[in-house]
């Protein structure tokens, strides 16, 4: 997926385009010959790991203690328990 965000195969909305789960499908096909997985498949996995993302980092900066690291992009807890 990483490959495709530096090839540019996003929208300018941030959505990626409709070939590109296709073409992850056909790479992954390509590294490993047993793969079974669908374009479909791939696009609905996308999907709920972004909403869980989400939902995560939403919940945990609203809450105390926690805070964005803006240069080792993550998230931080300012607790050591």
């Amino acid at each position: 997926m990483e490959e495709f965000i530096v090839d540019g195969t996003r929208s300018d909305c941030g959505q990626f385009r409709i070939g590109t789960f296709k073409k992850l499908v056909l790479n992954m096909i390509e590294k490993f010959s047993n793969c079974t997985l669908t374009a479909k498949h791939c696009k609905n996995k996308h999907k709920r790991m972004k909403e869980k993302y989400q939902y995560a980092a939403d919940d945990m900066l609203a809450c105390s203690g926690f805070g964005w690291n803006e240069e080792k992009q993550c998230i931080e807890i300012d607790s050591k328990d």
